[in-house]
């Protein structure tokens, strides 16, 4: 193939008028034409494919940031959904604050003390806060419980559900007073100071104030089963939506021989 290139370079040299050689001219500048397209098309190929391969990276490169892009802004909304809801949890405990006439902080709750016959919650606030021990901790109108345990950052909420929990109480329609205890379950028993107190399902209980550890009128739960002395007394608030709580920090509370603890652990 290149023998015959170069002789048609040769022959397209000469100035050749002769009728012959045109003929032979114009045969050689056929198959020419159809080698030299022959051997320029791979090149051209060449060159097409590395167009399309630079093309192709590009259009990856692009790809790959408008991922990272992308993922980037699903975790913002992420975050600006979960910071909507805390500002909604908020709002709404800000809408039913405690009596105005008492003082209170509101805390956050980190999470909930897993231990065998207890049911403790532990806040994002302590001693510098101005918590105490054995301050009433409450959500809106509903009673908590009391802070057992107080670090300088953080403090344990014994909940009103535990079994160490005693709570003076009173019947709504009949003002019957007792004591509501709990069970280590979900509802709390309620032991009257009159033997053949009665309770209608669904009344609400309260807080008596007796004793002077929590503040009267404060919701405790709604009477769920009675039979003849047992009256369980389903709690009203949920511990998997609880989010924020107050605590009083202004009550004067009875003394009680529990010293501060200097960190609080055991949250899950």
């Amino acid at each position: 193939m290149i023998i015959f290139l170069l002789a048609a370079l040769v022959i397209f040299s000469f100035n050749l008028n002769n009728e012959r050689f045109s003929s032979i001219r114009a045969i050689i500048f056929d198959h020419t034409s159809i080698m030299t397209k022959f051997i320029t098309s791979p090149i051209r190929s060449i060159a097409e494919v590395k167009t399309w391969i630079d093309s192709y990276l590009k259009i990856h490169h692009k790809n790959k940031k408008l991922e990272i892009k992308l993922k980037q802004m699903e975790e913002w909304a992420l975050k600006a959904h979960a910071l909507a809801l805390e500002n909604q949890q908020l709002r709404q405990l800000l809408k039913i604050s405690p009596d105005p006439q008492m003082s209170y902080i509101t805390a956050p709750v980190l999470g909930i003390v897993q231990a065998p016959y207890t049911k403790t919650i532990v806040l994002g606030a302590g001693s510098k806060k101005g918590i105490k021990l054995r301050q009433p901790v409450v959500m809106g109108q509903h009673i908590v419980g009391r802070i057992v345990e107080v670090s300088e950052q953080a403090s344990r909420v014994l909940l009103i559900q535990d079994v160490n929990s005693h709570i003076p109480v009173i019947l709504e329609k009949s003002k019957v007073q007792g004591i509501a205890s709990g069970n280590d379950e979900s509802h709390l028993i309620i032991k009257f100071f009159e033997m053949e107190a009665k309770a209608e399902i669904g009344e609400l209980i309260f807080t008596s104030g007796v004793g002077g550890i929590y503040p009267k009128g404060y919701l405790v739960g709604r009477v769920a089963y009675q039979n003849g002395e047992i009256v369980r007394v389903k709690s009203l608030i949920r511990l998997n939506e609880l989010e924020y709580v107050h605590v009083f920090v202004d009550m004067e509370l009875p003394e009680e021989n529990i010293k501060p603890s200097r960190d609080i652990k055991g949250v899950s």
